[in-house]
């Protein structure tokens, strides 16, 4: 196990309501007093520092922008390599909480050494307080659009639930990885997934070994569905699944892929079960 962290399991988190941000995209974040060598204890989550140096990110529990660590608080933080990992590319953040006595840490891992790199050079330069010397306008982003396009909409179906996530309708499914080139098959992976009897769908994540909601109830009862041109795309029937902006939110599309024209109309028919937006065709 890894040095375990300060209980906040009841702690109620400020909403983020920054206009601009300094750096933004996905991270692995430990669960409290998870074990860093097991893969069920990580979660993904879209994360952002925000101009005033809070570290930030978007609660699918809550579907609204939360302040992780406060401006103050990743001042004062420090930041360092966390080996023993089951994930490459992790690192943790120690800062004083609201009680000052007491020191607090966060884990987190990269997918890439890019990324790893660009993530703790960022939060370093919000721990100097140097942001204001840097060239705001390539590096600050107006948030006011707030296209911190929410990409990861996964969470874990809880223990003892399994039931309201059994699936009614089941099959394969190619999903292209996000923000990559459907025209490259390398970039497709194929699941099983199913829609559940709650209106959710549904995988089982190798990688994670767990199973993982990629659209709740809510999620599938406001998307719109779109067939694409498989002359764009490496796969012959994709289509994408889009949720409508939320506020000050926006969802990023999601392009999966059928076998053939009949599945990818069975998938969209079963889809317009659990939604009011139905298939459309471009």
């Amino acid at each position: 196990m890894h040095e375990k962290e300060v209980d906040r399991t009841n702690r109620t988190r400020s909403e983020d309501t920054s206009v601009q941000h300094l750096y933004k995209g996905t991270l692995w974040k430990l669960n409290t007093n998870g074990d860093i060598k097991d893969n069920a204890a990580w979660l993904k989550r879209d994360m952002w520092i925000a101009a005033q140096g809070g570290l930030c990110y978007f609660s699918q529990k809550e579907n609204k922008r939360l302040v992780l660590v406060d401006g103050a608080g990743l001042a004062d933080a420090k930041i360092s390599k966390v080996p023993g990992s089951c994930k490459e590319n992790t690192f943790e953040i120690k800062y004083k909480g609201e009680d000052e006595e007491k020191i607090e840490t966060l884990v987190f891992a990269c997918e890439t050494p890019e990324e790893y790199k660009a993530w703790t050079v960022k939060m370093k330069s919000s721990i100097r307080m140097d942001m204001p010397t840097m060239q705001l306008g390539n590096d600050m982003h107006d948030l006011r659009k707030f296209i911190i396009t929410v990409r990861n909409r996964r969470v874990k179906v809880e223990e003892g639930q399994e039931q309201q996530f059994a699936p009614v309708f089941k099959a394969k499914l190619w999903k292209l990885k996000a923000d990559t080139d459907r025209t490259s098959k390398d970039n497709w992976f194929e699941r099983e997934m199913w829609i559940a009897k709650n209106g959710s769908l549904v995988y089982y994540s190798v990688k994670e070994e767990r199973e993982l909601v990629y659209y709740s109830p809510a999620d599938l009862l406001r998307a719109t569905y779109t067939k694409l041109d498989a002359k764009g795309t490496a796969l012959p029937f994709p289509f994408t699944v889009n949720l409508p902006r939320s506020g000050d939110v926006e969802y990023a599309p999601a392009d999966f892929a059928c076998g053939t024209d009949a599945e990818r109309e069975k998938w969209l028919t079963e889809f317009k079960k659990f939604g009011a937006g139905g298939p459309s065709r471009s």
